[in-house]
């Protein structure tokens, strides 16, 4: 649900083949934010499934997102050193996207 909605945010100009209207937007958010909630959720009561109501699970979670996150950083700051980003550009039309990859359009 939130990549519908992100790409609504990021690309709004490229071409779909359904066409909705903002109500359906707005009950995709409210769909993520209900997904989101049930992620939290049962992970932080992860005994509810496996009968074990230690946190041990879920700081190992954690402990290994941050460790991702730290070895994404080290990988485009220091080994591409380039600056870190925490949103990459994106093309808003078919024809801005082939123009970055060079390549050639055909007109529909």
């Amino acid at each position: 649900m939130s990549g519908v909605v992100l790409l609504r945010r990021d690309r709004p100009d490229w071409p779909r083949p359904i066409k909705v209207s903002q109500l359906w937007i707005g009950g995709a958010v409210l769909l993520a934010a209900f997904d989101t909630l049930l992620l939290v959720w049962g992970g932080w009561n992860s005994g509810l499934a496996w009968g074990d109501t230690s946190k041990s699970t879920v700081f190992k979670a954690i402990l290994v997102l941050l460790i991702a996150a730290v070895l994404y950083v080290w990988r485009v700051v220091a080994q591409e050193k380039k600056p870190l980003k925490l949103r990459l550009p994106s093309p808003r039309t078919p024809e801005e996207e082939a123009q970055m990859a060079d390549i050639p359009t055909a007109s529909v």
